[in-house]
């Protein structure tokens, strides 16, 4: 059995439910964030939940908990499935109101679901991974759930036989992968797209530019161009 924590009431994902009022459901108005769990402590949440908070603020949400609270529910609902580590996704809708978009109607929800990490196969840290170039969609970078650019540049991806796709801005800037961020191993230097080029930046990109700062590595956040993705040493994506 797993359970999910809707609102405070941990239940059976199989009995969960949220209103088909909700508006995260009629209109895709939430926001959502996806933290690790590694040996029952979560991975930088005070990072996570800024990023959190401050894209809830760009949409005008208002989150129900704190930061502390957040953390207390995140934990209960990791022990509540016995789990130590794995993938934890709290989701803030905006709550159930009319079929109008008047969100001052709706009182906001959390959701928050704890499971097993599904990453790509192992064998392709060996050898890499087959990428496509796509244009990248128009607008901000939030992790809101108006998710649909992100979802159509995923199938993209897959229809041309690739499991991800490295987007390039109309100009000619690559901004990222789907759902990661970018890095490119060029003139010995790491390199990686300015936060300027997203809202909120990854958490994880942060991560991977401090541990190279300690290993003395040089990081350079300058544009990487479309045109020089095959031209560098070494690409990778971080998420």
């Amino acid at each position: 059995m797993s359970l999910v924590w809707v609102d405070g009431t941990l239940v059976d994902k199989n009995d969960a439910r949220v209103s088909v009022f909700d508006h995260a459901f009629l209109f895709g108005d939430g926001v959502f964030g996806g933290l690790r769990l590694y040996g029952g402590t979560l991975f930088r949440p005070a990072d996570h939940f800024v990023r959190l908070f401050a894209t809830a603020d760009a949409v005008a949400l208002t989150v129900p908990l704190s930061a502390d609270e957040l953390t207390a529910a995140i934990l209960a609902t990791a022990a509540a499935n016995g789990r130590t580590d794995g993938y934890v996704r709290v989701t803030v809708t905006r709550g159930a109101g009319t079929l109008g978009t008047d969100p001052r109607k709706c009182s906001p929800l959390v959701v928050i679901v704890a499971e097993d990490v599904v990453p790509y196969p192992r064998e392709l840290l060996a050898h890499g991974l087959d990428v496509v170039t796509l244009p990248a969609p128009p607008g901000p970078r939030l992790k809101t759930l108006s998710y649909q650019p992100t979802v159509l540049a995923k199938a993209a991806a897959l229809r041309a036989g690739c499991l991800e796709a490295i987007l390039v801005a109309a100009n000619g800037e690559a901004v990222g992968g789907v759902e990661t961020n970018l890095f490119a191993v060029a003139d010995g230097a790491l390199v990686t797209p300015p936060v300027s080029m997203n809202v909120f930046p990854g958490v994880t990109r942060a991560v991977v530019i401090e541990l190279a700062a300690g290993l003395g590595v040089p990081v350079v956040e300058r544009p990487i161009r479309g045109t020089e993705l095959k031209s560098v040493a070494e690409l990778f994506l971080t998420s």
